[in-house]
């Protein structure tokens, strides 16, 4: 699953990169600006934050562009500007700034604030996975994924990224829908079972666990998350904010009757018999209730 920059986790971001700053002693009148704005947004004061990160952004600064490029996507302390967000990403990432790299390349996906081009998405989530930057490497890996290509150098990133973030939903989604496609479908059930449950508003993360139960021959539960990811569409105020950009981006017509397809006739090919899954499966939580 494609991972976008999430604002109810931006803070501690930010306290971090404050920290960090204030223990390396950065003593110019610029790292102290950068400081004052992460401050603003630590006290969620971003028409403050966003003034101090005007400045420094025209002065070059690339960690100030990339943090006005991310408060102008969501609107923090100026008006929502994807046009503005995008231009201010390829600025940073022009200058090799890894976070912007990656950003500019979840714009490209998706085409928000710039004309939608896949091939410079994958361009510069590399760019920036080569920089070490996580939620590249998972976008990456999910691409090459979906599309079939490279599995094995996909699930070598994918297994980097899980080592240091084991719980992210969007992550744990990716490596689960790897090994699905690797036919690994028992493998896969606990990673893609975890991501719905950590992150139950999302219709793809449960389009994907449905396709996976189907294929270990669980069909009563992979039609329940069928529904589930069918019901999401229409009931949007309880889409999680990745499901919310994922609504927002598809052809709903395609998505709908992609799961009425499935609802009415399952997936065709291989279905294992479900009694080779451990005796043990059957008490988990993955078959319960998930809500």
């Amino acid at each position: 699953m494609i991972l976008v920059r999430k604002t109810e986790r931006v803070l501690r971001h930010l306290v971090l990169l404050f920290c960090v700053c204030f223990l390396l002693g950065f003593g110019t009148a610029r790292s102290a600006d950068l400081n004052d704005a992460y401050l603003a947004l630590q006290e969620r004061d971003y028409t403050k934050a966003a003034g101090i990160f005007q400045v420094l952004a025209n002065a070059g600064n690339v960690q100030a562009q990339y943090e006005l490029g991310y408060l102008y996507f969501y609107g923090l302390g100026v008006e929502k500007d994807l046009k503005k967000s995008a231009e201010l990403y390829l600025q940073a990432a022009e200058e090799g700034y890894a976070p912007a790299q990656a950003a500019l390349a979840f714009s490209y996906t998706l085409g928000l604030g710039i004309e939608q081009d896949k091939s410079k998405a994958e361009y510069w989530n590399q760019e920036a996975a080569t920089g070490g930057n996580l939620m590249a490497m998972n976008n990456l890996a999910y691409e090459w994924i979906d599309s079939n290509r490279n599995l094995d150098k996909a699930m070598d990133l994918i297994k980097e990224v899980l080592y240091y973030v084991p719980d992210e939903p969007a992550y744990l989604d990716t490596y689960a829908w790897g090994l699905f496609k690797m036919g690994r479908y028992q493998d896969a059930i606990k990673p893609a079972c975890t991501a719905v449950l950590n992150e139950p508003g999302s219709p793809e993360i449960r389009f994907h666990l449905g396709d996976i139960l189907w294929r270990n021959g669980l069909k009563e539960q992979a039609i329940l998350q069928w529904q589930t990811a069918l019901d999401l569409t229409k009931n949007t105020y309880l889409l999680s904010v990745s499901g919310q950009y994922y609504v927002g981006h598809i052809s709903l017509d395609q998505w709908n009757s992609m799961l009425i397809e499935r609802l009415e006739n399952g997936l065709p090919g291989q279905v294992l018999d479900p009694k080779t899954l451990p005796e043990d499966f059957f008490e988990s939580t993955c078959l319960r209730s998930i809500s």
